[in-house]
Order: C-alpha cells, then sequence, then structure tokens
C-alpha cells in the first residue's frame, strides 16, 4: 500500500507517469490508471501536457 501512496505524492509534486515508473514505484500503465482514479475514485490533477 506504500507504494500507492508515494506514488500519489509524485504525481501531486508534478512527477510523470514515466518519472514514477523509473523510479520502480510501479509500471506507467498502473500509475496512469491511478492517475486517473480507477477503481479508487482518487481526484489526483492531470498536467498539462497530459492530455
Amino acid at each position: 500500500m506504500d507504494h500507492y501512496r508515494q506514488a500519489l505524492m509524485r504525481m501531486r509534486q508534478g512527477d510523470s507517469d514515466r518519472d514514477i515508473a523509473k523510479s520502480r514505484l510501479m509500471g506507467r500503465r498502473t500509475a496512469a490508471a491511478l492517475r486517473a482514479g480507477t477503481g479508487a475514485g482518487l481526484a489526483v490533477p492531470k498536467r498539462a501536457h497530459d492530455g
């Protein structure tokens, strides 16, 4: 569970999904799903260039 908390913290700091994957917290697809709030109803602000 700690890796989700750390990934959310990094997303709030502005790290991209690719940066999170490089840090080995989780993969890019998992980070993208977390950012989208899939299954958890979480709101993480999207970055301007994330589309």
